[in-house]
């Protein structure tokens, strides 16, 4: 019925559920920069559980939206994560997530 996402340190994963969506996760670093975090993006399908490995030198910095391309994340800063689900549309929703690994 769901799909299973993963996210780890050099090869992330994160197990969720969402209907056709794309999902951002943000990580979090303690950067004094206002609306900034390291995101990657990915898309998902109706109604399964999917297992998606995210590497961490994938992840993107931007700030208030806007990519920053030359910052790059250490790993070891990351003190919180976040998911934005990006379908833009109002209403209920659901999210499951089984686990997130850091390997």
């Amino acid at each position: 019925m769901c799909r299973r996402y993963r996210m780890a340190s050099r090869d992330s994963s994160l197990k969720r559920c969402r209907v056709n969506c794309p999902v951002s996760i943000n990580l979090y670093t303690p950067d004094r920069r206002t609306a900034f975090s390291y995101q990657l993006e990915f898309d998902t399908k109706a109604d399964q559980w999917t297992e998606v490995k995210l590497p961490v030198d994938k992840f993107v910095a931007h700030s208030y939206g806007r990519p920053m391309p030359n910052m790059k994340l250490t790993p070891s800063q990351v003190h919180s994560v976040g998911i934005l689900l990006g379908d833009k549309k109002p209403g209920p929703f659901e999210i499951l997530v089984d686990s997130i690994v850091v390997e």
